[in-house]
């Protein structure tokens, strides 16, 4: 799938994506980004913001997604995705 121009996403299993970016957007500090499917994306951000403080807010590309990305405590950015 390409949900934005110079971003490609392979669905690696049935609830986990690789998102490739080109466009300069995912390169903080040179890290990459592990998206994790979920159905419950408000479910998924009140367990990360009990766990860590590092989480952003609730995106949402209307009629694709909505996501929330966040640094687990070794600063590995993650984040959950809800397809709509």
């Amino acid at each position: 799938m390409e949900p934005a121009p110079g971003t490609v996403e392979l669905k690696l299993t049935d609830n986990v994506w690789l998102q490739l970016d080109n466009t300069g957007y995912l390169q903080v500090g040179g890290e990459s980004i592990v998206r994790l499917e979920t159905k419950g994306i408000d479910a998924a951000h009140r367990r990360v913001k009990n766990l860590t403080p590092d989480v952003d807010n609730i995106e949402t590309v209307e009629g694709m997604v909505k996501y929330f990305d966040f640094k687990d405590p070794a600063g590995n950015r993650l984040s959950y995705v809800q397809i709509l």
